[in-house]
C-alpha cells in the first residue's frame, strides 16, 4: 500500500512541474495526470543503460599517485 502511495505522490509531483512548465493553464489536470503516469511508466520500464557486475573504471584523477 505504502508503494501506491509514493507512486502516487510521484505522479501528482509530475503531474504538478507538467503543468508549471505549460504555464499554468486552467482545465488540463487530466491531460497532465495521464502524462506524468505515461513518464513515469516509462522510466520504470526503461533498461538500465549498462549491465555489468564489474566495477566501474577509475576516473583519471584515481590513477594519481
Amino acid at each position: 500500500m505504502a508503494s501506491d502511495v509514493d507512486r502516487e505522490l510521484r505522479i501528482r509531483e509530475r503531474a504538478y512541474k507538467i503543468w508549471l512548465e505549460e504555464g499554468q493553464p486552467y482545465g488540463h489536470g487530466n491531460e497532465h495526470w495521464a502524462q506524468a503516469e505515461k513518464q513515469l511508466a516509462e522510466e520504470e520500464n526503461a533498461e538500465p543503460e549498462t549491465k555489468s557486475d564489474a566495477p566501474p573504471s577509475p576516473g583519471p584523477c584515481e590513477n594519481i599517485g
